[in-house]
């Protein structure tokens, strides 16, 4: 199974299951793409497998040709070199014959991205998370899935639980009390569990702007009513609006293993 992770925002993009991991390098990041917005170029980061470059390459990449020399001899051909705005890097881990890990090094693959930006930390992270959460990924148990369709649809539940429904500390945020506060309710045909959302932010915030909106009937539909959201962002005097690290989702780094 493959993960494709925004590591700024938190988000779980795609879930991609195959019977090998070179099988799912494709479909995941042509998963993990469809997410993102138009003509954005983000850093790549993934383990040391070799598919995930030769999937990048495959879809972000011009034709090099090569002038005649004049000489005799077949001319050169042309061949595909990475697109000049991809950005690739690879975590690579030594290990020993026992297959402890004994090093762990970063390379740049494609562009020239900061080895400091270069890291699968977080999503090994989320793996930990997933599997803890789910019983069926658990290992050496009876809880496994014994048929595809069930195990892809537990993870589409499970997806949509994590970016909607989980709180991530790691994305919260210190608001002062000087700060001027927006915050906007957003629900799904639950106009009184809103109201109620509302009431808790006005008597614990004091926010500057509080709007109650509906969600789009897009997503109403494939929720079902009964969804209260929130959405805020802190205006500072000196810096200006500073929108929240979950209120959008931005060209961030993002991690596929």
């Amino acid at each position: 199974m493959g993960v494709g992770f925004a590591r700024e925002t938190r988000l779980i993009l795609a879930l991609v299951i195959a019977a090998t991991e070179p099988a799912l390098a494709a479909p995941l990041i042509a998963a993990t793409e469809a997410c993102l917005a138009a003509d954005s170029w983000p850093t790549w980061s993934s383990d040391g497998l070799e598919a995930y470059r030769a999937a990048l390459l495959a879809r972000h990449h011009v034709v090099q040709t090569f002038p005649r020399t004049g000489k005799r001899g077949r001319p050169r051909r042309p061949r595909l070199v990475a697109h000049p705005r991809l950005r690739y890097g690879q975590v690579v881990k030594q290990r020993d014959a026992r297959h402890h890990i004994v090093a762990v090094r970063t390379r740049g693959v494609f562009g020239a991205p900061p080895l400091t930006d270069i890291r699968t930390v977080y999503l090994e992270r989320q793996n930990g998370t997933l599997r803890h959460d789910n019983r069926r990924l658990t290992r050496k148990t009876l809880a496994f899935s014994k048929a595809l369709t069930g195990l892809r649809g537990q993870l589409t539940t499970y997806q949509a639980y994590a970016n909607l429904c989980r709180p991530h500390r790691g994305l919260a945020q210190r608001v002062d009390h000087d700060d001027h506060l927006h915050v906007a309710v957003l629900h799904a045909a639950a106009p009184a569990l809103a109201e109620a959302l509302a009431q808790q932010v006005q008597e614990r915030f004091q926010p500057q702007e509080l709007l109650i909106v509906p969600f789009t009937q897009v997503l109403t539909a494939h929720t079902g009513p009964g969804l209260v959201g929130l959405a805020f962002y802190a205006e500072r005097a000196q810096d200006g609006p500073s929108p929240s690290a979950n209120a959008e989702l931005r060209a961030s780094p993002l991690d596929s293993l």
